[in-house]
């Protein structure tokens, strides 16, 4: 069938089939937004947030010990009582993220579905950014705040080279996985990291770097790629997965849909409530320098 011969209406969606089902476009737009970052670093809080906040605590590096630990017992006498680290408590915040976009009614007489698809894709975007920014700059913040450790590339990930004469090759101690391998161990942490998280750049640098036996790197390591463009440019982050804390909801993805006869249109609202509260921040490492 040729673009001249006629096609029935039922064999392709309609602007009036959108603005009847919001929960259908509640559900496409959750299934596109990235959540890469989310997932990397964040597990899901159990249950509704109220009281606009989840109060946390924050365990700190050696917060893992008792201060005053277990004692070798005498015959015929008491364990010694332990006392137990107390952890500091935070708040996160609720945050509130939304927008809207009104569809005139001749957008839907003339079914501009081209126009309507890109209103909602701009709102996927837009959500996306601020959910995972947002996710980031929590981390960032509790990183920041406990002082956790920042690693620096021996050197920079676009620069390492391990295919040509030996002696313009990158030594083992500068290629990427080295600068890994360091903050794997870095002061004997104790978390068992299993994700990276990286820019596409410092992706790139390493496909370029190792080649095809980049995955059997990671397997050998233990290790999950993750690439996001939310991440930074010149900067990874190793962690435990799911291990640095919760985002929990006050609102989930939500999407809204109501009539404005004053301007002959029908409003298209989508919103999200998150909060991201970063309980174990060190469960990450930052990785810096990775670019010249």
């Amino acid at each position: 069938m040729g673009i001249l011969s006629p096609v029935k209406e039922d064999d392709y969606i309609q602007v009036r089939d959108i603005l009847a089902s919001p929960t259908w476009l509640e559900d496409r737009i959750r299934k596109n937004i990235d959540t890469t970052i989310l997932d990397a670093f964040y597990r899901r809080h159990p249950g509704q947030v109220t009281g606009g906040a989840i109060h946390h605590t924050i365990w700190r590096k050696g917060d893992e010990f008792l201060t005053e630990g277990e004692a070798e017992r005498s015959p015929a006498t008491e364990y010694r009582v332990v006392q137990a680290a107390d952890p500091q408590t935070r708040l996160a915040a609720i945050r509130d993220f939304g927008g809207k976009f009104a569809v005139a009614d001749e957008e839907v007489t003339r079914n501009r579905i081209d126009a309507m698809s890109l209103q909602i894709n701009q709102l996927i975007n837009n959500l996306a950014r601020r959910l995972n920014e947002t996710g980031v700059a929590a981390l960032n913040d509790a990183l920041n705040a406990e002082d956790a450790p920042t690693i620096p590339a021996a050197e920079p990930w676009n620069q390492a080279k391990t295919v040509g004469e030996p002696s313009t090759l990158t030594p083992n101690a500068g290629l990427p996985f080295a600068d890994v391998v360091r903050a794997q161990i870095h002061e004997g942490s104790g978390t068992l990291f299993d994700t990276l998280v990286v820019n596409p750049q410092e992706a790139g640098a390493l496909r370029i770097a190792y080649g095809i036996s980049l995955g059997q790197q990671l397997a050998e390591s233990g290790i999950k790629l993750e690439v996001s463009r939310w991440i930074p440019a010149g900067t990874a982050y190793l962690t435990q997965r799911g291990g640095a804390g919760y985002v929990g909801f006050e609102k989930e993805l939500t999407v809204e849909m109501w009539d404005d006869r004053n301007i002959r249109s029908k409003w298209v609202q989508g919103f999200v409530m998150p909060a991201f509260a970063v309980t174990q921040p060190q469960t990450v490492y930052r990785l810096t320098g990775l670019h010249s």
